[in-house]
């Protein structure tokens, strides 16, 4: 069976994101078939920055997620399907995109892969300065608040939905347990991938 390689994207897709994840060497392998699967119109179509965008056939753009849900279960029977998911569940559409991907995984439909925990971790900020920051923060932007509550609500549904990829991709010295990795660690993008799917 073919295989076929999968960029879940949440935003616009645009031209700094093609080249930093070597998108016109991956999809010159012959050993699959590439996509990009554009989800902005679905999980956040209010918030979209229409600048510096890629287009290409191979980034399909997708609006409501019957089309994309019957779109990649068709794909499924025609390729040994491999998902790389940066959707996090951030709202209640990017919630139910991870809950038909863990359907699709549980029914040996596709294969997911995410990156263990950021995709560039940055050292956290730990000073008294920090908390004052946010205090700040809440006091002129209440928004915050309830966007913050937002996020942790369906975080906590994707938990207890038990939502797990089948392989992760570290950075650096990341060190996940009982779980199968590759190792991101300051090389190109579309060697990891040739690695992984050859």
């Amino acid at each position: 069976m073919k295989k076929k390689f999968i960029f879940l994207w949440p935003w616009i897709f645009k031209k700094s994101d093609w080249y930093k994840y070597e998108i016109e060497k991956i999809r010159l392998h012959k050993n699959f078939s590439t996509e990009i699967h554009q989800m902005v119109d679905i999980v956040s179509p209010k918030n979209q920055i229409k600048n510096n965008i890629k287009k290409d056939k191979i980034i399909k753009n997708y609006n409501d997620l019957i089309t994309w849900k019957n779109n990649l279960e068709q794909k499924a029977k025609l390729h040994k399907v491999y998902i790389l998911n940066d959707i996090r569940p951030f709202n209640y559409k990017s919630y139910q995109i991870r809950k038909i991907l863990k359907s699709l995984q549980k029914n040996k439909k596709v294969a997911l892969l995410e990156y263990y925990g950021t995709e560039c971790p940055t050292p956290e900020k730990q000073s008294f300065k920090f908390l004052k920051e946010i205090v700040f923060q809440l006091i002129f932007n209440p928004f915050l608040i309830f966007s913050s509550l937002k996020i942790k609500f369906f975080n906590f549904l994707d938990k207890k939905q038990s939502y797990e990829p089948d392989y992760l991709l570290l950075v650096n010295n990341q060190r996940p347990k009982k779980k199968k990795f590759f190792k991101k660690n300051n090389v190109q993008f579309f060697g990891l991938f040739k690695l992984f799917i050859i």
